[in-house]
């Protein structure tokens, strides 16, 4: 990523002397593209290190879910790709939860990443908070190239990738973090995906009434 960087930077020097936008376009989408990949990799790494040595810290706290979430919501929107619309909903009367807002916002970010990532441009990504009796859910679900059945089961495991995820970027440990942050905040996750028929994670917390 850093190589990309560098160069693009020194072809939109050149470029910009002339103006040429369309060639500053496709090299500062380049740019953004790779910092993006880099700085997944080095959140990756620095999560999976904290983890496993035991020094990650859970703050529960109160807070808005809705207003949480709908920040979350236009942030990855700015990410997305062409046409990509991140749709956000929340269900229930209730809007407050107790969790870790850092540990939720890295799960939730992670998960609508994967289904920008996963899916194509003009797709829809649906992002659900559901806050009911006794527990709060959020979903996240693409149209996506969906990930093969017999998958499903390494889907969680530290550097496993699907095998029809091609020349994607990635490092295989996303889900991993997100399946440890989520435990340490007593909570389950759920995985529904066919090939060619999108993903759906839904991870449940336990919350008092």
């Amino acid at each position: 990523p850093l190589s990309s960087i560098q160069l693009s930077t020194s072809l939109i020097e050149r470029y910009a002397e002339s103006m040429d936008s369309s060639k500053i376009g496709k090299h500062v989408t380049k740019i953004k593209n790779s910092v993006n990949n880099l700085t997944t990799i080095l959140n990756d790494f620095l999560h999976v290190e904290k983890a496993e040595a035991g020094k990650v810290e859970v703050s529960f706290s109160d807070f808005d879910l809705a207003a949480f979430s709908k920040e979350i919501a236009d942030e990855m929107q700015l990410l997305a790709k062409k046409s990509q619309k991140i749709i956000y909903t929340h269900y229930g009367n209730d809007v407050t939860v107790r969790l870790d807002r850092n540990l939720l916002r890295n799960s939730v970010i992670n998960l609508i990443s994967n289904a920008i990532k996963y899916s194509g441009e003009a797709t829809t990504i649906q992002f659900i908070t559901r806050i009911e009796s006794g527990s709060c859910s959020i979903t996240v679900q693409d149209d996506g190239i969906g990930i093969p059945e017999e998958e499903h089961k390494h889907l969680f495991e530290a550097f496993f990738r699907a095998q029809n995820t091609g020349s994607i970027p990635g490092t295989g440990l996303g889900l991993n973090i997100v399946l440890r942050y989520v435990k340490l905040m007593h909570g389950t996750i759920d995985l529904e995906s066919a090939v060619d028929n999108g993903t759906r994670f839904t991870i449940t917390f336990p919350q008092n009434d």
